[in-house]
């Protein structure tokens, strides 16, 4: 877990031009320095992201793919009536991404193929697109909020 924990709290500062690879080294250091062989990660939001979805700034998921050993995976979680909170006012649902890029397009099909409260749907057929951003796409349907990670 102090893996774990420096990795999330990475101190690469700024939002602006070079921020994506000092997450990356810091990432790499963090990992490659450890003596950790097997772990599994979830970066969020645009990190983990194969290709931006705006501008042409490389994300720390491609950046990490092309200058390092470790092993990527990089995958987008879509909540739908879940207690999931975005903000203490907001909740996250499936429907916060109907009318985002790129999801938007596809949001139907997702939306159909969800069955389940948690469903990996394969970017195939007419969602192979989404394969230029990400690796899978995983729905969760009726998840409670945790307040820490040994709930």
């Amino acid at each position: 877990m102090a893996l774990v924990h420096e990795i999330l709290h990475n101190k690469a500062i700024n939002y602006a031009d070079g921020r994506e690879e000092a997450i990356s080294e810091n990432t790499q250091r963090i990992i490659e320095s450890s003596g950790e062989k097997n772990f599994f990660l979830l970066l969020g939001r645009n990190h983990a992201y194969l290709n931006p979805l705006f501008g042409d700034q490389k994300r720390l998921a491609n950046i990490l793919l092309e200058n390092s050993s470790i092993h990527v995976r990089t995958g987008v979680i879509l909540f739908e009536n879940s207690t999931v909170a975005a903000t203490k006012e907001k909740d996250i649902t499936l429907f916060e991404i109907s009318d985002k890029s790129p999801w938007k397009r596809y949001f139907p099909i997702l939306n159909k193929k969800a069955k389940n409260d948690l469903t990996i749907i394969p970017l195939s057929g007419e969602l192979c697109p989404l394969a230029h951003y990400t690796d899978y796409i995983l729905v969760a349907r009726n998840q409670k909020q945790k307040e820490n990670l040994n709930e």
